[in-house]
């Protein structure tokens, strides 16, 4: 299950196999904040746990990406298709952007903290790739903002790996895919990935 339908865009690509793909952004988008919030992933989360007790799991929140959904986000910032539209804000500045970014970041561990205790056995957090909030790119040292295809630094490629072990080990079942994916409708994902800033 997902906040962000990158998957649904990398889906011919990747060649991978799923038993079912929850897109949350289909019917948990919160318009006003431009995203799906991650309390609603959570108890979202709870439930397919419940739902498929023999099933890996891959959650994916979409905080602590932007948009900033946290007090300083909400005063400061404006829902925008991408973090550059956002910095030419003029009353934008770094300082700014790295209270945003670690409000965003507070509010989906503070909703993955809670989450931990409904789910079994093994659990991994870590995140898909980390964000450049002004540091100097390589090899041309630019400030950088944001995260994109081509670009390697410290900063977008090491994240977290936190390991937890709860319980027994869930025995996991396999079974043929019980949803395809043949029939989304790519406007429509491709408009959700520019909302988020993506290059489509």
């Amino acid at each position: 299950m997902s906040a962000n339908v990158w998957y649904l865009k990398l889906l011919d690509e990747l060649h991978s196999e799923l038993h079912k793909f929850i897109n949350l952004q289909d019917q948990h988008h919160d318009e006003e904040r431009g995203t799906v919030l991650p309390e609603v992933v959570t108890k979202k989360a709870r439930s397919v746990a419940e739902e498929y007790p023999n099933k890996r799991l891959i959650i994916h929140y979409l905080q602590p990406h932007q948009p900033y959904i946290g007090p300083t986000g909400r005063e400061r910032f404006k829902v925008s298709p991408g973090l550059r539209e956002t910095l030419q804000q003029s009353d934008v500045n770094d300082e700014l952007l790295r209270t945003a970014y670690q409000e965003n970041l507070d509010l989906v561990l503070d909703s993955v903290a809670d989450l931990l205790p409904s789910l079994e056995g093994r659990t991994i957090v870590t995140a898909d790739h980390g964000e450049m909030l002004g540091e100097r790119g390589r090899p041309v040292p630019v400030r950088t903002y944001g995260h994109f295809s081509g670009l390697y630094h410290d900063e977008l490629v090491t994240v977290p790996w936190l390991v937890i072990d709860e319980g027994q080990r869930k025995e996991i079942i396999s079974e043929s895919p019980s949803v395809q994916l043949d029939d989304q409708d790519t406007e429509e994902v491709d408009e959700r990935l520019r909302q988020l800033g993506y290059k489509v």
